[in-house]
């Protein structure tokens, strides 16, 4: 009876460590991509110019997926004078006028 216990109990304590093991060394599918801060560390295509409601024109980048998106400086809020990607919607990216290559 002692011996069927003993080895129970290790059957046990080697499940848990299979299982903690395997646990480890499960990865993510998705890339690592790192996160651009500013306009010039982006390295994404510039596809063409848009004229924004404001007067000013700003250049269109192709993001990695597929999306387009301009640097726009904010002018409200807590983020006032700071740059940031703004994402074009479907009537903004009508008016973009795409450069040809």
């Amino acid at each position: 009876m002692k011996r069927i216990f003993i080895a129970l109990m290790l059957t046990l304590l080697s499940i848990n460590v299979v299982s903690a093991a395997q646990q480890e060394q499960k990865a993510s599918s998705k890339p690592k991509t790192e996160k651009v801060v500013t306009p010039s560390n982006d390295q994404n295509p510039v596809v063409g110019e848009i004229k924004m409601s404001n007067g000013q024109t700003y250049q269109v980048h192709r993001g990695p997926r597929g999306g387009l998106y301009i640097w726009w400086k904010y002018t409200k809020g807590a983020k006032q004078g700071q740059v940031g990607k703004r994402n074009l919607n479907k009537s903004e990216k009508e008016k973009v006028i795409y450069t040809k290559k």
